[in-house]
């Protein structure tokens, strides 16, 4: 999928960002800026399950290691209220515990940092044409 027909596609998302580094989660936001216009942060995944219940998102990108509550903490919580939110979880650490627990909470991609823009151009085409289907 070409850029311009991702941006068509991915325009009108709500996307909820969660990442506890601010720095991290300001570079996501303005990376996302170019491909939506509906974009929310939140500083922790307590923040974040909290932002989740008070709106209607689209989609869910969440860092793992974060205070208060982590991200497979926060999309647990969140997959007792809706199952089908698309999920990108967003990760330092390749350990096989976090892989695990991502697929049985029904996470859409698994991104390493530092993040790669064709990796994630890739993994967001993937997510809008699944939702297009």
């Amino acid at each position: 999928m070409n850029i311009e027909n991702l941006v068509a596609l991915t325009k009108k998302l709500r996307i909820l960002v969660v990442e506890d580094n601010q720095d991290s989660r300001e570079q996501f936001v303005d990376m996302l800026q170019n491909l939506c216009d509906n974009i929310t942060s939140a500083v922790d995944g307590e923040d974040g399950l909290q932002k989740f219940k008070e709106n209607n998102f689209d989609l869910v990108i969440s860092d793992i290691n974060m205070p208060k509550m982590n991200g497979i903490e926060m999309v647990s919580a969140i997959r007792e209220y809706d199952s089908k939110t698309a999920v990108i979880v967003v990760s330092a650490h390749n350990e096989e515990n976090y892989l695990e627990e991502a697929q049985h909470l029904n996470i859409n991609e698994y991104i390493y940092k530092p993040i790669d823009l064709g990796s994630f151009i890739e993994s967001m085409s993937k997510i809008v044409t699944k939702m297009n289907e």
